[in-house]
């Protein structure tokens, strides 16, 4: 039984010194491949296509192939403030979410400016005047959440009317939509709808 596991943890540690050469050789020959963040990735239409954040614009890929089928997104065609930080299809696809100029809050909350996109018409608006918090699709992808300050805000796109859930004042401890510091640090927990 000690041969069986000693055996066994001697190939594991071979297969990923192994890995380990192969990596080096590849970096410096200058063939490895382009890493990129799983932030950066979406499936798409049921595993079919997956889209990838690369440069600041946003490309369909057909998931056998891997080749380029679409650019959702090309940064260039539209003047928005900053490098796209990160982005987020509705359900339907219809709508992305594409968040800029991300800043740190404390330690895993952040706000950032948000921009809506209608992938049919290619259009691109802000969501809301400065930076929000949180910005989320509504489960039926009728509307959106987020947070300003310390409220929560729900924007409905066939009215296109923006209204606060929640008006708390700046001074106030009362946090809506957004977790407090303790929640965030000792649980991870930053949005709180």
């Amino acid at each position: 039984m000690k041969q069986i596991l000693s055996s066994l943890i001697l190939l594991c540690i071979l297969c990923a010194q192994a890995q380990k050469e192969n990596q080096l050789a590849d970096f410096v020959s200058g063939n490895s491949q382009q890493e990129f963040s799983i932030d950066d990735f979406r499936w798409m239409e049921n595993g079919a296509y997956y889209s990838l954040l690369e440069e600041g614009s946003i490309y369909k890929y057909h998931t056998l192939t891997g080749t380029v089928k679409d650019t959702i997104f090309y940064k260039p065609k539209y003047q928005l403030p900053g490098e796209i930080d990160g982005y987020l299809f509705s359900d339907d696809q219809k709508k992305i979410l594409l968040q800029t100029e991300s800043s740190t809050i404390i330690d895993k909350s952040f706000e950032a400016r948000y921009f809506l996109m209608n992938t049919g018409t290619k259009s691109v608006k802000p969501l809301a005047e400065g930076k929000q918090s949180y910005a989320t699709f509504s489960p039926d992808g009728n509307s959106m959440a987020y947070v300003v300050g310390n409220n929560l805000f729900v924007f409905e796109f066939k009215s296109g009317s923006k209204y606060p859930v929640t008006n708390h004042k700046p001074e106030e401890f009362i946090k809506s939509g957004s977790s407090d510091r303790v929640y965030e640090l000792g649980f991870g927990m930053t949005k709180a709808f």
